[in-house]
């Protein structure tokens, strides 16, 4: 007795948790939607429609225990804890979807999966564990306390707490790691990557911990720029200062940050302090200016004897030849004249005029900075480099093996022979490449193509090009453009030519859209029409047909048939059968069988009726009816259709040996 009350019971709990689930299982049809744990039954309706969803939020509003069975969260699903809102564990948790913690966690299970996680509340699992995948996504906005995070997950800390016992790699040797952005970390045991940008961490690390860290250190970089702003610029050569205010300002450009930063971040900042205190050492004291000097012999003589590193700064000069033997750096301040050559190994910073008359040049081995103006009456024979921002102009040849950087400035040489300049070029390109060929004329678009193509053709040779070319090109593309005709109709087709092919129900239509002005040509494909019908003919049955009404489309010949019925048989008229008898089979065969296929046969019954009719008249008929069978037997019930004479009557037979033995054979 016990054990039948017992099954009874599991029987009755098991209907009630069926008529439990019945909302959930029809909630599961109608995918993205929220959903609310205080509207279930029960918390485990709430958790089996979880797992039964593909695309719906559920909200857990209220406290919840889970025990007995996990919560499975898939992909597409997002699981929210509501704010003040405790959720304890008891079981794991597994999320694929999305799941976020506004409220507390508490527990000692599982909390798994390989999709994304956002705390911004609390998760306290003290003997339980986080094990997130590394394709996962976690965001920590609230507090973590539990005793391992494994599986090669990448938290981002955004301003929370971290804490946990040990964190390490999984058993796949994926290993994870913290962004800490200004939050706190504490791990006893750890093994990752950690990328600290300004928060604070306390780990004891494990063997195979990469700490890319460290505290923030100034110290350098503020030691140096407060040397570099004791100097005074007038006392050092202009290119070596230039140089240090480059440094100065990329050091003070560095984002100063409180607490911890990345190795890498530190490493920019000692960079930058060195770049400045190697500027510092680098400025040169300016030790000679021709005022120093009685004549320009003795000065010429101080510079070609010079020491490297020392500045000179002259004026005016005969017709001697400077030359600069070591790699010093000569700054032009004021107009100078030239009469012979000037010949250089180190630095020139010209920030003036210098003229050499018609039989001087210029030879360049060093570095020549020109801010004013360069004029040469012969030729110019560079080896070095030229960083020119202001204007040379070389009546002769210019033999170039070196580097010429052009900022700006203009430098001729030659028969007006200039550095390219594809300013004025590449905005009438532009200007062509805005337009539709097909709205203008074919002759006076080739036009336009010939002058685009020998634009797009120009190009610099040696990195010179003669004066005159690139704006030739331009204005050669821009004439093309100003002179481009328009076609007839750009402004609209005279539609005048419509060739029109109507729809019908059974076929699509065309309009044919032609613009005798030019060639355009449309075309428009109209849907078919639908059919429309009318009230439809109505055939009555009769007694041996059966009735129908038959619609027909007003448009075209389709038609389709509606509310068939049955015949009717007045009883009363010499066309309705009132009885049949079967009187006997026709010829030697009653039964023919037919071999369809392996294990299948076609038994073919022949056999005679008398038919009574209702007028008291008779008549003998043979009837034919084909059955299914796959053995030497066949048995069983026949009932003829409408539309068959003997319609509404049923025969009963029951063959043995092949049909050589009729046990039965009847028709009621």
């Amino acid at each position: 007795m016990k054990n039948k009350t017992s099954k009874f019971i599991t029987i009755a709990l098991s209907v009630l948790m069926l008529i439990s689930l019945l909302p959930v299982i029809a909630m599961a049809d109608n995918e993205g939607n929220t959903y609310y744990l205080s509207d279930h039954d029960s918390y485990n309706a709430f958790l089996i429609a979880v797992r039964n969803s593909m695309t719906d939020t559920f909200i857990i509003d209220t406290d919840l225990t889970i025990a007995g069975q996990s919560l499975g969260i898939y992909t597409g699903v997002t699981v929210i804890i509501n704010a003040g809102v405790t959720f304890e564990m008891l079981e794991y948790v597994y999320n694929d979807g999305t799941f976020i913690n506004n409220g507390t966690i508490r527990g000692d299970n599982e909390l798994i999966g390989s999709g994304t996680f956002v705390n911004n509340g609390e998760i306290c699992l003290e003997d339980g564990r986080l094990r997130i995948f590394r394709e996962s996504t976690f965001t920590n906005n609230g507090t973590i306390d539990v005793y391992t995070i494994y599986g090669g997950v990448t938290i981002d800390n955004h301003g929370g707490s971290v804490k946990c016992s040990y964190f390490y790699e999984d058993s796949s040797a994926n290993i994870g790691g913290i962004n800490n952005y200004g939050g706190f970390v504490d791990v006893f045991y750890f093994e990752g990557t950690v990328n600290n940008y300004g928060g604070t961490l306390k780990l004891y690390a494990g063997p195979r911990t990469i700490i890319e860290w460290k505290s923030a250190d100034y110290t350098a970089l503020d030691k140096a720029l407060a040397a570099a702003g004791k100097l005074d610029e007038s006392l050092y050569a202009p290119g070596r200062w230039a140089a240090l205010s480059t440094a100065v300002e990329t050091a003070e450009a560095i984002e100063r940050v409180e607490g911890w930063i990345l190795e890498a971040a530190q490493n920019s900042i000692d960079e930058a302090a060195a770049a400045v205190s190697a500027a510092i050492d680098a400025l040169v004291v300016i030790n000679f200016h021709r005022n120093d000097f009685s004549s320009d012999a003795d000065f010429f003589n101080a510079v070609a004897n010079g020491k490297p590193g020392e500045t000179y700064i002259f004026s005016t000069y005969g017709s001697t030849t400077l030359e600069v033997n070591v790699p010093s750096e000569v700054t032009l301040v004021f107009p100078t004249t030239l009469q012979s050559s000037f010949t250089f190994y180190g630095a020139v910073i010209n920030n003036g005029v210098i003229e050499i008359y018609t039989h001087g040049a210029i030879r360049s081995n060093g570095i020549l900075y020109n801010y004013g103006t360069i004029t040469v009456g012969n030729w110019f024979v560079n080896t070095g480099t030229i960083n020119n921002y202001g204007s040379i102009v070389i009546d002769a040849e210019f033999q170039n093996a070196g580097t010429v950087n052009n900022y700006g400035g203009t430098i001729k040489a030659g028969v007006n022979m200039v550095l390219p300049d594809f300013t004025v070029l590449n905005a009438a390109l532009a200007a062509a490449a805005m337009l539709d060929e097909t709205d203008y004329t074919a002759e006076s678009w080739d036009v336009l193509a010939a002058a685009v193509a020998a634009g797009e053709a120009v190009e610099p040779v040696y990195g010179w090009i003669v004066g005159g070319t690139i704006e030739n090109a331009a204005g050669a593309i821009l004439a093309a453009i100003s002179t481009l005709i328009e076609k007839p109709c750009v402004n609209g087709h005279d539609y005048k030519d419509n060739v029109i092919t109507a729809p019908t129900c059974e076929s699509e239509g065309l309009t044919v859209i032609t613009c005798p002005l030019c060639d355009y040509r449309d075309e428009i494909v109209l849907e078919k029409l639908e059919h429309v019908y009318g009230d439809g003919d109505v055939t009555a049955p009769t007694c041996t047909d059966g009735g129908y009404t038959t619609f027909t489309c007003k448009l075209c010949s389709y038609s389709y048939i509606e509310d068939e019925a049955a015949a009717q048989p007045c009883g009363d008229c010499d066309l309705c059968i009132t009885d049949v008898t079967i009187t006997g089979v026709a010829g030697a065969k009653f039964v023919e069988i037919t071999e369809t296929s392996k294990n299948s046969r076609e038994w073919r019954l022949t056999f005679n009726v008398a038919v009574i009719k209702s007028d008291g008249f008779g008549e003998e008929v043979q009837y034919s009816i084909i059955l299914k069978g796959n053995n030497a037997n066949l048995d069983g019930v026949h009932v003829f259709e409408t539309g068959h004479d003997l319609a509404g009557y049923t025969l009963t037979y029951d063959i043995k040996g092949n049909g050589s033995n009729i046990k039965a054979f009847s028709i009621m």
